[in-house]
């Protein structure tokens, strides 16, 4: 592994070292118009196309025809959708960051350089919304930690797209990695880093972990690579589950390796293309009656790694913003999904489904916790039965129907016990004096209790209780805003009861 790794690096030097004596480029020249952003804030050559007002925020104004070094900290680089181009020159570098500490590259297309963004000793480095191309190394990070690389378009470098060595607990998500002539991502002698939610497709090779342990690899599409899907040497401990592996020439290749492939049931592995398997049972041994897209039988890896739980189809994530917070729903189905939609204010899921009529088409869906706990599933506005379980921070919702174009709409609705809590919560955050936020959280914590022993009734006494409390501190230590919406909240707590 660690051989071919070396050769790919050897033949495309060479090849740019006979390509500059070609067109007799001498390096010494590339890095003689080497652009500094100094520790002092300012701009060497001062006549940089790059502007900045504060010393913080640093904007291009045109293209770039040279590389970049940082040497402060604390900054932002925003390349304003502009170039920065190099000639290709032996490891020449698009930008620098060396012992650098919270600084942000974004919005730059970089290419033709053997390294497009370098990173050493740095810290909390933020490397986001980038158009990286036609490099030999797209992203380069030696014995750094804490750095976030995300939603970057990665596409034909000729070496490795993201490229880490002896580093850690860095984020590699969201990116597009595309046409790399290597491997699209690399990871040697590092541990603790998060792989995730990336889209990588037609590159030579997909994921390599070398020497590389207790990494966190989940809900990357990885997808027609003429190697393999992911590759794996001397690298153990690691999480790879919620993955669709598709259509790669070899889905993985594991050497002196032995990894998790799944997180247990009912979340499950992932999706493999080539697994044989079918689906007629659910529960964690697979030997209950009822299908729950997941195989009844393991994807087998090698004798030391398999995926006990791999998904019958690929998962697919959409994310919805409820009250400012942002979560993910995943999708299993076996039909096709349009129009996905999701009503906050209804806390309602909505989508259609299309398949072969004639068929048997399956939905699974997972929801969130802080969504809800009670689910109310329609097709075509007719309630359906669904089978539900739950993890310690998801449900899972799977149900069937005879394929045609059917509507698909899942209420989700907190219950009375998840509501309460959530007042007390609202409540401790409002700017009252201590004394009385202890006093309305007891009321509240009373009415959460009963609820928790089934005792509706006790319940609405101690919610209307509270509202009673409200209505005195009304105009007095709440404001009528405040008080407005404290009664509404638990009014509707009670009406929920009711029902």
């Amino acid at each position: 592994m660690e051989k071919k790794a070396i050769s790919y690096v050897i033949l495309t030097l060479l090849l740019i070292g006979i390509l500059s004596m070609a067109f007799k480029i001498q390096p010494v020249k590339a890095e003689s118009g080497t652009i500094y952003i100094k520790a002092d804030g300012s701009i060497d050559p001062p006549t940089a196309p790059i502007s900045s007002m504060d010393n913080i925020t640093y904007t291009f104004t045109a293209d770039i025809y040279d590389s970049i070094v940082f040497e402060r900290d604390n900054i932002v680089l925003d390349g304003a959708g502009y170039t920065l181009q190099g000639t290709r020159v032996t490891w020449s570098k698009g930008i620098t960051l060396s012992n650098r500490v919270n600084t942000t590259v974004t919005n730059t297309r970089i290419t033709n350089f053997t390294i497009g963004i370098y990173g050493y000793l740095s810290l909390y480095n933020n490397i986001w919304g980038n158009k990286i191309a036609n490099n030999v190394y797209g992203i380069s990070l030696h014995y750094s930690s804490g750095n976030n690389i995300s939603t970057n378009n990665i596409t034909a470098n000729i070496g490795y797209g993201i490229y880490l060595a002896n580093s850690e607990n860095n984020g590699i998500m969201g990116n597009n990695i595309t046409a790399t002539e290597g491997y699209s991502i690399y990871i040697v002698k590092s541990s603790i880093n998060s792989i995730s939610s990336n889209n990588i497709a037609n590159n030579d090779c997909g994921i390599v972990l070398s020497s590389s342990n207790n990494n966190s690899i989940s809900g990357n599409n990885i997808t027609a690579n003429n190697d393999r899907g992911i590759w794996l040497s001397g690298s153990s401990y690691n999480s790879v589950y919620s993955n669709n592996f598709v259509n790669n020439t070899s889905q993985v290749y594991s050497k002196a390796s032995v990894n998790i492939w799944d997180s247990g049931y009912p979340s499950g592995g992932n999706y493999w293309s080539d697994y044989g398997g079918v689906d007629r049972y659910s529960g964690s041994y697979q030997n209950e009656t009822g299908s729950d897209a997941i195989g009844d039988t393991p994807y087998v890896i090698d004798d030391n790694n398999q995926d006990n739980y791999p998904l019958m189809e690929p998962s697919r994530t959409f994310n919805v913003t409820k009250n400012g917070e942002t979560y993910e729903i995943t999708t299993l189905s076996n039909s096709t999904i349009a129009s996905f939609q999701y009503n906050s204010s209804l806390n309602e899921i909505s989508f259609n489904v299309t398949g072969p009529d004639g068929t048997t088409g399956f939905c699974k869906i997972i929801v969130p916790k802080e969504l809800g706990d009670t689910f109310e599933v329609l097709v075509d506005g007719v309630p359906t039965t669904y089978t539900q379980t739950e993890n310690s921070t998801h449900y899972f919702l799977y149900f069937t129907y005879q394929h045609s174009t059917h509507i698909i709409s899942i209420t989700i609705i907190p219950s009375p016990s998840k509501l309460v809590e959530k007042l007390i919560e609202e409540i401790e955050t409002l700017n009252l004096p201590k004394g009385t936020i202890c006093s309305l959280a007891k009321k509240l914590e009373e009415a959460h209790r009963l609820l928790e022993k089934g005792n509706e009734n006790g319940a609405m006494h101690k919610l209307m209780d509270f509202i009673n409390q409200v209505e005195a501190l009304r105009g007095k230590k709440l404001t009528n805003e405040q008080a407005d919406y404290l009664t509404s909240e638990a009014q509707r707590i009670i009406d929920l009861i009711k029902e």
